[in-house]
Formats: structure tokens, C-alpha cells, sequence
């Protein structure tokens, strides 16, 4: 790997997490103000919803900078938020069972582990 692709490599990793915090803590409250009212895993989909269009708006604009191909980039943004979503509703009902209901624990687990597989695919697949 180059230097000026290690460079862009870092800039666009260091975007990715700026948007990353900013669509998580939409996907956190949202988790949370729908919890008591729709239960767990509509909640917890719904909430990765609101943060995926987010993120998807912020990363193809800023971190990725990608204006062209919009309908195909949106399909294949698709595809991969939807493997996603199943991954982090699949490993948050895991980690619920595996940590005694610890919520914001398993959040983070399964956030922070779809959080590595949407960067890689939307780099490498998605925004390439």
C-alpha cells in the first residue's frame, strides 16, 4: 500500500468514525425511546435504521465523496445495511443472554463489530 492510499486510508477512517458517533447516538436514542413501546428487536431495528440513513447520506457526501452512480451505490448500500442489520439485531439478542441483560453493553458489542464490517464494505465495495 502507498503512502497516498495509507493517507486516504486514515482521513477516510477518521470520517468514518466522526459519522459513526453521530449515527450510533441516533441509533442509541432511538433504540431507547422505542424500547418500552414496540420491544426489543423492532426497537433495535428500527433504531440501526435511523442511523444507517444517516450515515449513508454523511459517508457517501463527505467520507467517501461519491456524487456519481447514486442509484447503484444506493442498492449496494442496501445489500450491505441489510446483511448488517441482521448481523447487529443476531449479536446484540446474543450478547443480551451472554451478559445478563447488560443493554448498553451488548449495544456496543454489536455496533462496534457491524461498525468494522460497514467500513470495509463500503469502502472496498460499496464507495470504491
Amino acid at each position: 500500500m502507498s503512502s497516498k492510499s495509507r493517507h486516504e486510508l486514515g482521513v477516510q477512517g477518521i470520517k468514518f468514525f466522526i459519522v459513526g458517533i453521530t449515527s450510533v447516538s441516533i441509533d442509541l436514542v432511538t433504540y431507547n425511546s422505542a424500547l418500552p413501546f414496540i420491544g426489543l428487536s423492532l426497537s433495535k431495528g428500527v433504531g440501526f435504521l435511523s442511523g444507517t440513513i444517516c450515515s449513508y447520506i454523511l459517508n457517501r457526501a463527505w467520507t467517501f465523496k461519491k456524487r456519481k452512480r447514486l442509484r447503484f451505490q444506493f442498492v449496494k448500500y442496501s445489500m450491505l445495511y441489510t446483511t448488517s442489520l441482521g448481523l447487529n439485531i443476531g449479536l446484540n439478542r446474543l450478547s443480551l443472554h451472554a451478559t445478563n441483560h447488560q443493554i448498553l453493553l451488548s449495544f456496543l458489542i454489536a455496533t462496534g463489530v457491524t461498525t468494522i464490517y460497514n467500513f470495509w464494505g463500503l469502502r472496498y465495495w460499496v464507495f470504491r
